[in-house]
Parts: C-alpha cells; sequence; structure tokens
C-alpha cells in the first residue's frame, strides 16, 4: 500500500515538474511571439498545458463568440505527452527558434479571431468542416505568421519537425502528406518571406 502511494507521488511530482518546465518554455515564446501582434495587446490569452489533442492548439470558449474582442478568453493549448512518430512535434522537444516559431502560427490563429464578430465566428466554423477547410486555414495562418515578421521561426519548426520524422522512422517515410501539406514547407515558406524584404533582408 504504502509503495503504492510513494509510486503515485512520485508520478505527481514528475508530471508537475515536467508542466512547469514545458510552462516555462511556453511563456519564453510568447514573450518573444506577442509583441508581433499588436492587434492582441488587449486579448486575454492564457496558455494550458494538458495531456490530450495535437501537439499544438489555438482555441476559445465557447461564449467567446457572443463576446466583444476584449471579453473573450483564448487559449494557446499545449500537449505535454504527445505519442508515437508525432513524437518530434512535441513543444520540449524542439529548438528554440523552433519554439518560436509555433507559438507564433498559434497566435496568428488567435489574431483571426479577434478580428471576427459573430457571424465571422459563424463563417470560420462552417468553412472548417468543408472539404480542405482545415487546410486552407492552416496554410493562411502560416501565412499570416511570416507578415508578422515570425517566417524564420516558423521556417525552422516546419524544417525541425519534417527532418525528425524522417530520422524517427525506420522506414525514413517522411510526414503523411494528408498532414504535410496542411501547413507550408520550407520552400514555401522562403518563398512567402521574400513577399516581405522589408522584414526579411
Amino acid at each position: 500500500m504504502n509503495k503504492t502511494i510513494l509510486l503515485l507521488a512520485t508520478l505527481l511530482m514528475f508530471n508537475t515538474s515536467n508542466a512547469q518546465s514545458m510552462m516555462a518554455l511556453a511563456e519564453a515564446s510568447k514573450k518573444h511571439t506577442l509583441p508581433h501582434y499588436p492587434s492582441l495587446s488587449n486579448a486575454n490569452i492564457k496558455t494550458r498545458i494538458r495531456s490530450k489533442g495535437s501537439a499544438m492548439s489555438a482555441s476559445y470558449t465557447w461564449w467567446s463568440i457572443f463576446r466583444r474582442p476584449e471579453k473573450r478568453q483564448y487559449f494557446v493549448n499545449i500537449n505535454e505527452d504527445v505519442r508515437g512518430q508525432f513524437i518530434c512535434y512535441q513543444f520540449d522537444h524542439l529548438n528554440e527558434n523552433s519554439r518560436h516559431g509555433v507559438f507564433g502560427h498559434e497566435l496568428a490563429h488567435l489574431q483571426l479571431f479577434h478580428s471576427l464578430n459573430f457571424f465571422g465566428f459563424l463563417k470560420f466554423i462552417i468553412n472548417q468542416g468543408l472539404p480542405n477547410g482545415i487546410k486552407r486555414s492552416e496554410r493562411a495562418t502560416d501565412y499570416r505568421t511570416i507578415e508578422q515578421g515570425l517566417g524564420i521561426e516558423l521556417r525552422s519548426w516546419s524544417n525541425e519537425t519534417r527532418t525528425k520524422f524522417k530520422e524517427n522512422n525506420p522506414a525514413g517515410k517522411t510526414v503523411p502528406t494528408k498532414f504535410g501539406s496542411r501547413y507550408l514547407s520550407p520552400p514555401e515558406i522562403d518563398s512567402a518571406m521574400k513577399l516581405f524584404p522589408a522584414l526579411y533582408q
């Protein structure tokens, strides 16, 4: 009985410590990337560390769609327990530049949410359910990330995750096309950055 309690206590301490470490990395990325999004200066954004869902995501409370932007609650969600072949996407497995890149991508989602009124939210939700709706949304979000000056960081994330995914698979498989094509590839990011010479000299 005592051994069981000790084991549970050890696991709890480990999980708490891991979450705290992940949160510290997230706060560092938030500090680096948030100034690139002046429209979010009055936004209520919280970071959540959890053990489910995609490696990272951006979300809002359901009641936010009925409220003014400054009254909404937004979240950047980070999964601390990514499993299997997608472990390379886990936030604390990335280098610093890549962490900034993917955090900036999630803020670009929130930038869009923050600009929407009630009907804009409804349109967004409907579009997400259409064929290739998620792909179009994610690629547009990458583009906004680049437009806000975080293209170098985004390229780091794109290159690192694609490279590590291939290295970690015995057969050298690349990221599945259905997933990989949702986001801009490193060459596509390079091309997009050329559209903003003032930001990327």
